[in-house]
């Protein structure tokens, strides 16, 4: 339980958004932690509550729209109440919920995020399910003041809907949908592009025109993710080649440009540099709201007639609207609505494979095929040669049988211990007269150390390479017979090259980030509240749970695989 929630709140006022299951559970935790305080949930129409007679719990429905007597009543009945604590969803916070905190306080204000299981029970939830952490006013201040420079322009510009020769019909369609966003954007996650997005929309609807075009000419994909993410994103380019041949096809990205450069499908690499944390995950700026705006000129001469958004974060649809008059197709995390946007699926309501959402955008899923799902890279035949030459100087010979282990991952909360990856790797290596390599994760170098001790204790040396670039170690792992690795960037890798490993998944969505290939075996523990948002867990035991034995019984079975077909298999 966490530490700044006082055992002698009295009060407790909670916003939820409509979206979250386990809302009853969430109630009885309350009310065993606090017995005698009393907890107000103002919830939505749509939130579904199985028992609304707790002693001690009230459940107030906000209507929408809210008339102007029924928000007064209710800020009354908040200021009379005066809660000790309030918790707020965090991609709830809207302008509407935001007046209501501000007529509470002085009360302590926190965010929290539901799991998005519908079965979960009061036995397995745990506060860090919830992740309440504590209301930074710096950060919300700042994100206030971001967003009011938008608004003064939304405000300003909202007057030439009426000046210009627009149907009541398509008024009332934008109106309502500005309106809608108001109500539910996500004010506390990402205020000031969330609402500069807002802004370019409503430039899209005045003074864009809708492409005519039978075929594209011009195509751009927006992919300024992760290594995982721009991999995943092959599949799609190379529909898109396939089905429009002459096209011109572009792709905006970040990290990705390795895997681009040489890729034969694309005509135009753009590089797109932001410090947005959802993108670049080193960095501890948040002065990026302005950076989608200095590709203004950069996208507009381009002239695109199709924008492809597989992304679906607030800065990417920004920046498919900089595009100008273009068709837009586009996935979303989030729940506002989107102006002159086809959306292929929304990443939170979705059980598929990433490679399959990447193509929801131009086909219906029930007719992407297993083929298409296939993924691919283009590594040069002078970086295969550079891999095997570094390979025999540090003494691995070209028919020796290599045992690849990568032992990082993005999040902590993915890492297998490095002392069951030693021990395997051990294990493997007597058996089967395998020599191991290990690869060190550029952000985790005391990992390499521990590796290499625990492995000399059990009496095998082992190869280290460090500080190469993707395409580089690309072309290493495609050499190793077998490739031990978690959730991570360089599992991706194994999966392009089609290389024989075994995969650790902890909280991560394994449904969609699991590799396709078949040279494969997925060892994972599955838990109720696994997968999360891997932000704040004091044990993961999706990941701390998986023994030595499963990784091994995983590695012989793939090491053991016939001339047959070989089905991918799951350990659980």
């Amino acid at each position: 339980m966490n530490s700044h929630l006082s055992s002698n709140t009295k009060k407790i006022l909670v916003f939820e958004n409509g979206l979250t299951p386990g809302i009853d559970q969430l109630a009885s935790l309350i009310k065993k932690k606090w017995p005698k305080a009393k907890t107000l949930f103002l919830v939505k129409k749509t939130t579904k509550i199985e028992d609304k007679k707790k002693p001690g719990v009230h459940f107030h429905t906000l209507k929408s729209p809210v008339s102007i007597f029924e928000g007064l009543k209710l800020m009354l009945r908040l200021r009379q109440m005066r809660p000790d604590i309030i918790l707020v969803k965090k991609h709830a916070l809207s302008l509407k919920l935001l007046l209501l905190i501000i007529v509470c306080r002085p009360a302590k204000l926190y965010f929290w995020r539901a799991h998005t299981s519908t079965n979960l029970t009061l036995s397995e939830i745990k506060w860090r399910i919830f992740l309440i952490k504590p209301f930074n006013k710096k950060s919300f201040l700042m994100s206030l003041f971001c967003s009011l420079i938008p608004l003064f322009l939304l405000v300003a510009i909202i007057p030439i809907l009426w000046l210009k020769k627009y149907s009541g019909t398509e008024k009332k369609r934008f109106w309502y949908l500005l309106k809608s966003n108001l109500q539910q954007g996500p004010l506390g996650d990402n205020p000031w592009l969330w609402t500069w997005l807002q802004f370019v929309m409503l430039c899209a609807f005045l003074f864009g025109k809708k492409p005519k075009f039978k075929f594209p000419s011009r195509i751009l994909v927006i992919r300024n993710d992760h290594i995982g993410d721009t991999i995943n994103t092959v599949p799609l380019v190379r529909y898109l080649r396939k089905k429009y041949r002459n096209a011109h096809l572009a792709i905006l990205c970040d990290i990705g440009q390795f895997l681009w450069k040489d890729c034969p499908y694309i005509d135009e690499v753009l590089i797109y540099k932001t410090n947005n944390r959802l993108f670049n995950r080193n960095s501890r700026k948040v002065r990026y709201v302005f950076r989608p705006f200095t590709y203004f000129w950069t996208l507009r001469k381009k002239h695109f007639d199709l924008v492809l958004d597989p992304v679906g974060r607030t800065e990417t649809h920004i920046l498919s609207y900089i595009c100008g008059n273009t068709k837009r197709f586009s996935n979303t995390y989030y729940p506002y609505k989107l102006f002159d946007v086809t959306i292929g699926c929304h990443h939170y309501e979705s059980s598929l494979h990433e490679t399959q959402r990447v193509l929801s955008l131009v086909k219906p899923v029930h007719k992407i095929n297993d083929r298409e799902c296939g993924l691919d890279i283009w590594i040069k035949q002078q970086i295969k040669e550079w891999a095997q030459n570094y390979l025999e100087l540090i003494g691995i010979k070209k028919q020796d049988s290599l045992l690849g282990v990568h032992p990082g991952a993005l999040s902590p909360l993915r890492l297998w211990p490095i002392e069951r990856f030693a021990f395997v790797a051990c294990e493997l290596a007597s058996k089967h007269n395998m020599k191991i390599i290990f690869f060190e994760p550029p952000d985790n170098h005391d990992m390499t150390g521990k590796f290499a001790s625990i492995s000399s204790a059990l009496g095998h040396k082992v190869a280290i390479v460090r500080g190469t670039d993707l395409l580089s170690l690309a072309a290493l792992i495609s050499r190793c017979n077998l490739f031990l690795c978690n959730d991570s960037g360089p599992m991706h890798l194994a999966a392009s090259t089609k290389t024989a490993m075994v995969a650790i998944f902890g909280p991560g969505e394994y449904t969609r980030w699991q590799p396709l290939h078949s040279d494969l075996v997925i060892v994972r523990k599955p838990f109720i509240c696994s997968p999360c948002s891997q932000n704040d867990c004091g044990y993961p035991k999706c990941i701390l749970q998986i023994e030595t034995p499963s990784v091994l019984r995983a590695a012989e079975m793939v090491l053991a695989k016939s001339k047959k077909v070989f089905n991918k298999v799951h350990i659980e």
